[in-house]
């Protein structure tokens, strides 16, 4: 076993004015790609661009103090993909994975072990918290093809992964868990091959195949109820629900004007759920949309504030890695491209139901697939408006005339019917107040 003595450096992070409740916390105005917090300690991990080409690396930071002061772990630790997970249980247990190696922590990072190497590469982790040592890991067994692995001794050694049976190239493992019962669930989105859905009441040793479908739905975001395992919630642009385990699913057939990104639940208030979206303001320009529901996910309230926000990230599709609520201090965290955010949510804290800025332009999901919406948010909704698609050519690719606030879902074919290629294209929607335009993107692969 290799004993690692990790070198810590005190870091005081800016400060910054407080936006519409949210505060900058630190550790350093750069893209946070992964959190892990439990109560007053936090880890972060910080992406570093590369110099000259190549990749980017991380720097892992630590606060004991719920950011007041951070302290850089000592780089021999970590590289381009390193983060650290804490794990529960007395005491706190961290597990730190990079694409080489598993580190293990048992006195709250101060010294780290390493005794395996991450081959395959795992890069997700999910705790069973009410079964002493079961972690979850999804990972890949060859090149993009994500399995799903188990350990009981947490991390330290992996189980062969189960291979789900429709899992292809390209295939992408959701995981939702149950922390007060054995139950479990995993979607497999097999790309053009379709959805999978599957089972387990067993904490995992053993899965049963529930239903497979080509259609549009994917339950690519899986939350468990805390108090009742066979209520399920899953988020694909539109709020589906389950309440038989996902044999059926229902849907209020809503397409939420921001792209869902993960759900969460407070732990302790069961009715309070949190909801992360983006908003592609432009291709280059992305801002966190942060929902509310009182009411187990039946209504929703939209936190405006959230768009004075830096720029966010978006990690794989599939369960956000710098997005945490904080049941106890309710308080939810979020890292952005400069550093990381912090809002305490009262019961108050959100006062617009589903309300978005007045004249906005909204191009949503993206990057397009097999469809995609767009809306203009008017001051005076009766008004007409037209919208019109051009290609990087400049030529007119399609046009179409909607009032105000309409949603209008092109199905990305052109005047003739015929299907347009991948690519860059731009929407210019023409009213009273101008002609406003917005970049968007097709990409089915």
């Amino acid at each position: 076993m290799k004993q690692l003595l990790v070198l810590t450096f005190l870091v005081l992070p800016a400060v910054l004015p407080a936006q519409n409740g949210w505060r900058y916390i630190g550790p350093e105005e750069r893209e946070i790609s992964h959190i892990s917090v439990r109560g007053d300690l936090i880890f972060a991990s910080v992406v570093i661009p590369p110099i000259g080409g190549g990749y980017s690396t991380r720097l892992i930071y630590r606060t004991t103090d719920a950011g007041n002061t951070w302290e850089k772990i000592d780089t021999n630790l970590i590289d381009r993909y390193a983060e650290i997970t804490i794990l529960d249980g007395n005491p706190l247990r961290l597990l730190g994975a990079s694409n080489t190696h598993f580190y293990f922590s048992n006195d709250l990072g101060d010294t780290w072990d390493s005794t395996q190497q991450n081959k395959p590469y795992l890069f997700r982790f999910f705790e069973k918290s009410h079964v002493t040592g079961l972690v979850f890991g999804i990972g890949e067994s060859f090149p993009d093809v994500d399995r799903l692995f188990r350990s009981t001794d947490y991390g330290r050694t992996w189980l062969e992964p189960y291979i789900f049976i429709n899992s292809s190239d390209g295939s992408d493992l959701s995981i939702g868990l149950s922390h007060n019962s054995p139950h479990m669930y995993v979607s497999d989105d097999a790309g053009i091959l379709g959805n999978y859905f599957y089972n387990s009441t067993d904490n995992g040793d053993t899965w049963n195949y529930r239903w497979g479908s080509n259609d549009d739905f994917r339950p690519i975001i899986l939350l468990v109820d805390k108090e009742d395992p066979s209520t399920l919630i899953s988020v694909y642009d539109k709020l589906y629900h389950s309440t038989d385990g996902g044999v059926t699913w229902f849907t209020d057939g809503i397409i939420y004007p921001y792209a869902l990104i993960t759900i969460v639940q407070d732990n302790v208030e069961s009715n309070r759920l949190f909801m992360q979206g983006h908003v592609s303001k432009s291709i280059f320009d992305v801002s966190a949309a942060i929902y509310l529901s009182s009411d187990r996910g039946t209504t929703w309230q939209y936190d405006s504030s959230c768009l004075q926000l830096p720029q966010v990230t978006l990690n794989r599709r599939s369960q956000s890695r710098n997005f945490y609520y904080d049941s106890k201090k309710k308080r939810l965290y979020i890292g952005t491209t400069k550093g990381l955010y912090v809002k305490d949510y009262g019961v108050t804290s959100v006062e617009n139901p589903m309300s978005v800025p007045s004249d906005q332009l909204l191009c949503y999901p993206q990057p397009a697939r097999q469809y995609i919406v767009f809306q203009h948010v008017s001051p005076d909704p009766s008004q007409q408006t037209v919208l019109r698609i051009y290609n990087t050519l400049g030529r007119l690719v399609q046009e179409q005339r909607v009032v105000a606030s309409a949603m209008y879902v092109w199905n990305l074919l052109d005047w003739a019917g015929n299907v347009v290629p991948d690519g860059l294209y731009v929407l210019a929607v023409s009213s009273k107040e101008g002609v406003r335009t917005k970049t968007f993107i097709i990409n089915r692969y």
